[in-house]
């Protein structure tokens, strides 16, 4: 019986009569904070694409310079300076 009254008595005390607004209140701040978002990626998504196209390009010319590198070194390096005076 004590039991029973205690589980009672602490499901009395998280009783709160405005949950449901509350709950709509939580509901719209997340429907904001992804509206927000959204918008925000949707601002930043050019400068996004043109600093992959950006990234892109640089990986190309250093593959370029890289593929230039070994084919000097498969024909003997000449022209590389591969010494340092002191």
């Amino acid at each position: 019986m004590l039991s029973v009254a205690l589980t009672f008595g602490a499901t009395g005390c998280n009783w709160n009569p405005n949950r449901s607004a509350s709950d709509e209140e939580q509901r719209q701040r997340d429907e904001k904070t992804r509206e927000d978002a959204a918008k925000a990626a949707e601002k930043l998504k050019p400068a996004i694409e043109s600093a992959g196209r950006k990234l892109g390009e640089a990986a190309e010319r250093a593959a370029e310079e890289a593929r230039a590198a070994a084919q000097g070194v498969k024909k003997g390096g000449h022209g590389v300076n591969t010494r340092q005076s002191i």
